[in-house]
């Protein structure tokens, strides 16, 4: 997506915390936050930079400014002294208890006198380790910085149990030797902020896109419960077997009254956690179908489940996919190995890639190249496979167009190698053909009768153009090669036109064609190579001459304007048609009324031109019109940046 213009530069925070926030295989910001940031920002004319770093650096980097925003943060009032808050949550989470597998542990009596660990900045962790001290369960705790640390804990045996967000379990607990239990915190809001005092604009679009969208949540399980206060019954029970046997008469009414108020309470709770989920149910399943990638899910090998953008991806709505067997959907040269990683992971089996790319099938038999990120979930108390599919098709063309392009540059280079040597193996007898008949001219050798001297100046002259064609060819290939090296200097405009003018005045007189100089200014300098720069103006006005007619006109003019030198050949020549104007600069080429046998051309002169101006950062163009003449222009910086 290409930024606005005007667009604002936002550098958000990019930590791993998968599958919200976190750096796909390519390098590339990924998860269900970027996608909402990404939404934010074309909502918002919004420029963003991800900013790669910790969790913890990231509430540093927001604090200290070296980023604007940071996602996916539980409030508090320590934070609220130095971020300031989106009004609305962004996700709403929870976590869960893991531990290792050989401990049965359905109840945070279970987890007495345990080793647990947790991430140091998670917010549920705090929580979880004061209600335990609120129920005067007594445990060993462990702090770590990254959330995965607590995973491979576990998994090591260094710890017993741990605390992990939902999302991120669910998503990576399958490769590690660990099982979840019943044991789960209250969910917390989970918001974007921006440093205290900053960023207000950033914040109020924010707040109103929030609004707008709601807050999404974690799919929240069937019949979720709180731990913690399924505990307090029987902290209530102890306590009031204990009262009984002290002051059972006096204090019977007393229980009564505050366990009824207690079921009172819990019911008002239990009611307001049934909205609140059926509220974030909603907002989730909206984040899901305004997603930019597929998701589907399988089981027993058909779809259980696709959501609107994976039925768009394959010419189907969402209601025709679910159903639909598995390798239907898969095209033929990747059915095998979608079917054994398919069975593979609803085995649960942590040693297969979780990311890849096949080609699906859509609706009309089209193939369509996706990238795949798999993980093994339940569903319905059932195994199965859910997968993220990302349409690649624009970056399966580029990386096709880059490879088109490299090849063919690799054949341009050895075509202009190939030229190149055979242009040096050329020259060597050439020099010696046009050097021996010179002698002859000179009479070296003796006198010549008049056949000998035309023979020998057919030779003479058919030598030097072949001299010329091949110089212009290895010109040509050294530009192509990358080979040819520019000199720049500070040099006179006026004396350069002077001296090439004079390399042409034979030529001219034997026409009888004017030329004449047009200078605002006899003292232009301009920092270029010289030698390219007359040999560009040569080669135009030998062209001007070829192709203007006995007793013609041509004009040389030079002026500066912005910093750039322009300088114009016109002549009152045969001029150009429209439709030729096109390959006029094209290497080999004549345009037929200019390819007669009275006119010589090697067909490279226009084309060396045009890659010398270009290779001084400038441009060259011609305007022309039949039977009237043609002016061709070219620029070029006054002051070089070639080193």
């Amino acid at each position: 997506m290409t930024a606005p213009v005007n667009a604002i530069e936002v550098k958000v925070a990019l930590y791993q915390y998968e599958p919200m926030i976190f750096t796909d295989e390519n390098g590339n910001a990924a998860g269900i936050t970027v996608d909402l940031i990404n939404d934010m920002a074309e909502q918002n004319d919004w420029e963003i930079e991800y900013v790669e770093c910790t969790w913890a650096q990231a509430l540093e980097f927001l604090e200290n400014g070296e980023v604007d925003i940071v996602t996916n943060i539980a409030y508090t009032e320590e934070r609220d002294s130095v971020f300031n808050f989106t009004t609305e949550p962004a996700h709403v989470y929870w976590s869960q208890v893991y531990v290792v597998p050989e401990l049965e542990v359905n109840s945070i009596l279970d987890l007495s006198g345990k080793t647990i660990v947790g991430n140091e900045e998670d917010f549920s962790f705090n929580y979880f380790k004061e209600q335990m001290e609120k129920y005067r369960v007594q445990a060993n705790y462990i702090e770590v910085a990254e959330t995965i640390s607590i995973l491979e804990y576990i998994d090591s045996g260094k710890a017993d149990a741990g605390i992990i967000p939902y999302t991120f379990g669910n998503y990576y607990s399958s490769g590690y030797d660990v099982k979840v239990t019943p044991i789960e915190t209250e969910p917390f809001g989970q918001y974007f902020a921006v440093a205290n005092g900053t960023n207000i604009d950033l914040l109020n679009d924010m707040n109103s896109y929030l609004a707008l969208v709601g807050t999404p949540t974690q799919e929240l399980p069937k019949q979720k419960k709180d731990i913690f206060k399924e505990f307090l019954p029987y902290l209530a029970i102890g306590v009031w077997a204990i009262s009984l046997l002290i002051i059972l008469n006096l204090m019977l009414k007393d229980k009564v009254k505050r366990k009824t108020d207690e079921l009172t309470a819990k019911n008002l709770l239990l009611e307001d956690y049934i909205e609140e989920k059926k509220r974030s149910d909603e907002k989730y399943s909206t984040l899901v179908e305004k997603g930019n990638d597929g998701i589907i899910l399988i089981q027993d090998y058909v779809v259980k489940f696709a959501n609107s953008k994976f039925g768009e991806m394959i010419g189907c709505t969402k209601e025709e996919v679910i159903g639909i067997p598995l390798l239907d959907l898969i095209s033929e040269d990747y059915k095998e190995l979608v079917l054994d990683r398919y069975e593979r992971r609803i085995k649960n089996d942590s040693t297969i890639p979780y990311r890849y790319e096949i080609d699906l099938l859509s609706k009309d038999g089209k193939k369509i190249p996706v990238e795949i990120s798999a993980s093994y979930i339940e569903f319905e108390g059932k195994p199965a496979d859910m997968a993220i599919l990302r349409d690649i098709t624009e970056r399966k063309k580029a990386e096709m167009t880059m490879q088109e392009k490299l090849e063919a540059e690799a054949a341009n280079r050895s075509k202009s190698k190939f030229l190149a040597n055979m242009s040096h193996e050329l020259r060597t007898p050439l020099n010696a053909v046009i050097g021996f008949s010179e002698m002859l001219l000179l009479g070296t050798f003796g006198t010549l009768n008049d056949k000998q001297t035309k023979y020998a100046n057919n030779i003479n002259s058919s030598g030097k153009h072949l001299l010329d064609v091949i110089n212009d060819i290895l010109d040509l290939s050294k530009v192509e090669a990358g080979r040819m090296e520019l000199h720049p200097e500070e040099f006179d405009v006026s004396s350069a036109i002077e001296e090439v003018n004079i390399l042409v005045a034979s030529i001219a007189e034997k026409k009888r064609i004017g030329i004449s100089t047009d200078l605002t200014d006899n003292t232009i300098v301009v920092e270029a190579d010289k030698t390219k720069f007359k040999q560009i103006l040569y080669n135009l006005l030998s062209n001007s001459l070829k192709f203007t007619p006995d007793n013609g006109s041509i004009v040389v003019a030079a002026n500066v304007k912005d910093e750039m030198l322009y300088v114009s050949v016109k002549d009152s020549g045969m001029g150009i048609a429209k439709e030729d104007i096109g390959a006029i600069f094209s290497p080999f080429r004549q345009l037929e009324e200019m390819s007669s046998k009275v006119q010589q051309g090697t067909g490279l002169g226009l084309t060396l031109v045009k890659r010398f101006v270009e290779m001084h950062g400038g441009e060259i163009w011609v305007e022309s019109e039949v039977n009237v003449g043609s002016t061709f222009t070219f620029t070029m910086p006054l002051k070089s940046d070639i080193e």
